[in-house]
């Protein structure tokens, strides 16, 4: 009877150790570094990281349309190549169905939608940038990562600013977005088309509100290597060609 039951309890053993090898994650030693969103939101770092998310939409030098100045479009300049979709405004050309630069429109939009989501993720950025640090020991540079957060923050606003500016250029009074669209009922989804005036008025506004928070020339400062990144300069030469 004793070997009997020794014989059942050695089955049962040599089970568990057959079912929990067949296991497709025993023994998997592999550490898990891919980001998720609780990792991310408890992660200081990607402050900055989100803070270069605006910038990805900016059209690259003056050019916007055939690497022409799109200025081209207007009375400012001459468009000389015939072919090229600048001359397509001048000429006319243009329907609701065939805008040459009609992607602009989603991409200025997408620009605005990660500094309005920078915007709302930094907005207690001085908590955040204290989460497991000593603050004490380390107050110089946690200085310096304060004043940074400001200056993002204001970029994000000029950026947003710009961005506005660029649609009204384009299509007139446009839609304000401020907050970051995260869900699709229809009271999020639609967003009345504010008048050419309150465009402008916003753009301003956005402008002179954060201006004294922007850094005055980066490639002279301590953090040279933003230079590249919106100054006080760019801000007020956004307003004034608005306002022109």
């Amino acid at each position: 009877m004793k070997n009997k039951q020794n014989f059942y309890r050695i089955t049962l053993l040599v089970f568990i150790l057959i079912t929990a090898s067949c296991s497709k994650n025993f023994l998997n030693t592999e550490v898990d570094v891919y980001a998720t969103n609780q990792t991310i939101i408890t992660d200081p770092s990607t402050l900055a990281s989100f803070a270069y998310a605006f910038y990805t939409q900016l059209q690259w030098g003056f050019t916007a349309l055939d690497n022409n100045l799109f200025a081209a479009v207007s009375d400012e300049m001459q468009e000389s190549v015939v072919t090229n979709n600048t001359a397509l405004f001048n000429s006319g050309a243009m329907s609701a169905t065939f805008i040459p630069d009609g992607a602009m429109f989603k991409n200025y939009y997408d620009g605005i939608r990660a500094a309005n989501f920078f915007l709302n993720y930094s907005a207690n950025y001085y908590q955040f940038l204290s989460k497991n640090y000593d603050t004490v020991a380390n107050a110089l540079p946690f200085r310096g990562l304060i004043n940074d957060a400001v200056k993002f923050r204001a970029e994000a606003h000029v950026a947003r600013a710009y961005y506005y500016s660029e649609l009204i250029k384009r299509y007139g009074g446009v839609p304000i977005v401020t907050q970051t669209q995260l869900s699709v009922s229809p009271d999020s989804m639609y967003v009345g088309q504010q008048s050419y005036d309150s465009c402008v008025n916003y753009i301003v506004k956005e402008i002179d509100s954060n201006k004294n928070n922007l850094q005055v020339n980066w490639s002279t400062s301590d953090s040279a290597n933003f230079d590249g990144r919106f100054s006080l300069g760019a801000a007020l030469a956004i307003k004034a060609r608005v306002l022109l």
